[in-house]
């Protein structure tokens, strides 16, 4: 009865011991806490254990050994007495020589045989090899008078707590080992990604990329296969050390799937993926009969991982740079812009003049323009044109238009003879050889008139543009008709000609679609109706003023719509008699 409670107080125990040896990390704290929970199984008080330690070449403790943990030595082994651990003992002779191969072995002490001192009655120890596999890892050493304290009950119990301190010891080493191995994984990481956060420059960064992944993975050569951006393009493919350097011209896909049917001895593929979907792979290649670990293998992708990340950040640097010279570009191209326009207003007696430009983008197609003509500067050209698109194309169009209108129109020449060069010259500028072509993607509207300032006379002709609006004094409002076509699609056209002359509180208003074609939110059209009833209520108002009032109307009509066309119009008005 006495040996089954024992046996159930051993389990007990043992299980506390394997909790513990399981449970924690910390190896120094397990190997003190079963060294004492053995002791106080077997009714012991003296114990202690060696671990192998290779890198020990003193003699304290023996060479190639580490005293890891102890308890209650007597005064005969304290640990600054050189007698007693200035060399080894015959437990570490056994093992180093192969003979300490039992379950536990029976060794009379030459540590307390030896040294001088209290040795508390103690003169031999039970030894258990702490195993792992056929490998000995270390020495379990409890320490008795004589043979006979060594109950076969205890030296068994002895004998379980050595094979799972053994197993304890192998996996805190190779915990240790799994240790080691992430940090020199994050640490080589770290630094690979700082390098790849250096290298801005897409084949700068391909560059070093398909020479540092290879030596990190001890690999011969690498291949790098980018996506395509758009529908037609090939792949961008990069290769260092590869032995297939011929691409056939295929997709990234066919790319990959051609070379894995080819593929050289050792191929390790990984996928480039970011957020926003795939970009390519990453390729590795061997001529030796190589095949990557697991390791290997998880620190390929997280390679891969950081890869595609540069690569992206890569794209979108080069994307932020084109934006900020496109950014440039448009500023620069608004200045230009804004400087073809007139820098100040006609100024005559008896005359006003406003005017307003607003491009629905950067740069637009819309202008307006204002010269004395030549050999009589009280006779003033007016020209408003709208070219076809907005935008940068818009814009350098409408810089070609501006240039030829001017040269047109310095020749004593009617309005409709003017804009009718125009048109030949412009034809002429955009290529057009046939007497018609509707496939060139240009073309104007206009309208070309001259004021005598003396006479209040108008002559104009009007290539397919808005109708010039007309404000009498009275407040009656007419649409200046003349037929005429747009400039740039035919090379022969015909322009009537039409005249009207401004009496004294009269209003001319010129303007683009812009204005007319304004869309609110419910998608209705501001249109030629609206305009004419708000400038019917403007009578007896300056030119600036009616300007201001068509301007915060047609903005108001818009609401949160964006404006969808480019914007000019400008008026001139003959002051009343009084104010003259």
């Amino acid at each position: 009865m006495h040996d089954a409670s024992d046996q159930i107080q051993d389990l007990v125990a043992l299980n506390q011991i394997i909790e513990t040896l399981n449970r924690t990390v910390d190896m120094q704290s397990a190997l003190d806490n079963t060294l004492a929970r053995l002791l106080e199984v077997m009714g012991m008080e003296t114990g202690w254990i060696f671990l192998r330690d290779p890198a020990s070449q003193n003699l304290w403790a023996g060479r190639g050994y580490a005293l890891a943990s102890h308890k209650n030595l007597p005064p005969a082994l304290a640990l600054d007495n050189p007698e007693a651990w200035e060399k080894g003992c015959d437990c570490e002779g056994f093992c180093d020589k192969g003979k300490l191969v039992g379950a536990y072995n029976e060794v009379q002490c030459s540590r307390l045989v030896e040294a001088s001192g209290e040795r508390g009655g103690l003169l031999v120890h039970a030894s258990s090899p702490l195993r792992s596999g056929e490998e000995v890892l270390g020495i379990l050493n409890i320490a008795a008078a004589d043979w006979s304290s060594f109950t076969p009950r205890l030296l068994a119990f002895l004998t379980n707590v050595g094979a799972h301190m053994g197993a304890a010891l192998e996996r805190a080493r190779l915990y240790n080992l799994l240790r080691e191995r992430r940090i020199d994984e994050q640490r080589t990481l770290i630094s690979f990604t700082n390098q790849l956060l250096k290298r801005l420059e897409l084949d700068e960064l391909l560059n070093y990329l398909a020479l540092e992944v290879p030596r990190l993975l001890e690999a011969e050569g690498c291949a790098i296969v980018l996506h395509a951006h758009q529908p037609g393009e090939l792949p961008t493919v990069f290769l260092h050390q590869w032995p297939e350097p011929n691409i056939p011209a295929m997709s990234a896909q066919e790319v990959l799937k051609y070379w894995q049917a080819q593929a050289p001895c050792c191929l390790a593929t990984a996928p480039l993926v970011v957020e926003s979907g795939e970009l390519g792979w990453l390729m590795l290649h061997s001529p030796e009969d190589k095949q990557l670990n697991d390791d290997e293998t998880r620190l390929l992708q997280l390679l891969a991982n950081q890869v595609a990340l540069a690569i992206e950040k890569s794209r979108l640097h080069q994307v932020e740079l084109s934006r900020q010279r496109l950014e440039v570009e448009l500023e620069t191209g608004m200045r230009l812009q804004r400087s073809l326009l007139p820098k100040r207003l006609p100024d005559f007696p008896g005359w006003e003049f406003a005017a307003y430009y607003q491009p629905a983008q950067s740069l637009g197609g819309d202008f307006y323009d204002f010269f004395t003509l030549p050999g009589d500067d009280q006779r003033l050209g007016m020209v408003i044109a709208d070219v076809m698109d907005k935008g940068l194309p818009a814009a350098l169009f409408m810089t070609l238009c501006r240039s030829i209108f001017r040269t047109t129109s310095i020749s004593d020449i009617s309005p409709a003879e003017s804009l009718q060069r125009a048109n030949l010259l412009i034809r002429r500028d955009i290529g057009c050889d046939d007497e018609y072509t509707d496939d060139i993607g240009y073309f104007v509207t206009a309208v070309y008139a001259t004021l005598e300032i003396d006479s209040g006379r108008v002559n104009f002709a009007n290539a397919g543009h808005n109708r010039p609006l007309c404000l009498r004094a009275n407040g009656r409002v007419d649409e200046l008709s003349s037929q005429g076509i747009v400039l740039g699609l035919f090379n022969d056209i015909f322009l009537e000609e039409s005249q009207i002359t401004l009496a004294p509180g009269d209003s001319l208003m010129f303007y683009t679609d812009g204005t007319t074609e304004a869309i609110n939110e419910q998608g209705e059209l501001f249109n030629t109706s609206r305009l004419m009833n708000l400038l019917e209520h403007s009578d007896g108002l300056s030119a600036k003023v009616i300007l201001d009032r068509v301007v915060a109307t047609v903005s108001d009509w818009l609401g949160t719509q964006p404006q969808s066309d480019d914007l000019a119009l400008f008026i001139i008005r003959r002051s009343p008699s009084n104010d003259i």
